[in-house]
């Protein structure tokens, strides 16, 4: 191989590594400068003032039934703004979970676009009161969780996802713990 097709080659490589270095820092900036919108589920203490998580069973022509009253909680922890384009909840008692949460199935408590601020020029957090209904009762060897997804945009008009879930356990609700699926970030 002649030195010049070398040299060719070497400088290819470098100008690839360079370009990649570039891009990487590029898409870490971005990172540092979007919107992050984190999710929580609290109890209702507007309704309830005592601090614990209300669960409410009932009877009816539709069978048994479980609600409680919650709060759904969205921070944005980035340092630019966001839209919150849709929340959906699925509130639940089952005996076990699919590793994947299926959100196509979970309601939706609102539709956007809602704008998240980071605290200079809108609120950086947005609250919604709901009250989730499950079908049938809290038994032992059960699960009761509620869970689901906010979609929203950053200022880069990219698509983005946060997923959260939470078990009521002994009146208390508790991130969901074993299922990374149901509590992530995109």
């Amino acid at each position: 191989m002649e030195p010049s097709v070398i040299v060719g080659i070497v400088q290819t490589l470098v100008l690839a590594g360079t370009i990649f270095v570039i891009w990487k820092q590029m898409s870490t900036a971005r990172n540092a400068q979007r919107a992050w919108v984190m999710v929580e589920i609290e109890h209702n203490a507007k309704k309830w003032a005592d601090g614990e998580v209300h669960v409410l069973e009932g009877s009816g022509t539709g069978g048994d039934t479980t609600t409680f009253y919650a709060v759904l909680v969205c921070r944005n922890e980035g340092s630019s703004p966001g839209w919150i384009d849709e929340k959906r909840v699925k509130f639940e008692i089952v005996s076990s979970l699919p590793p994947r949460p299926n959100l196509e199935c979970a309601q939706f408590v609102q539709a956007g676009p809602i704008p998240i601020g980071t605290g200079q020029a809108l609120p950086p957090t947005d609250i919604l009161p709901f009250e989730p209904v499950a079908m049938g009762r809290q038994e032992h060897g059960k699960l009761t969780v509620v869970y689901g997804v906010v979609k929203y945009r950053d200022i880069f008009d990219k698509r983005r996802e946060t997923t959260f879930a939470y078990r009521i356990l002994n009146g208390e609700l508790r991130r969901l713990e074993g299922y990374p699926e149901y509590n992530k970030n995109t």
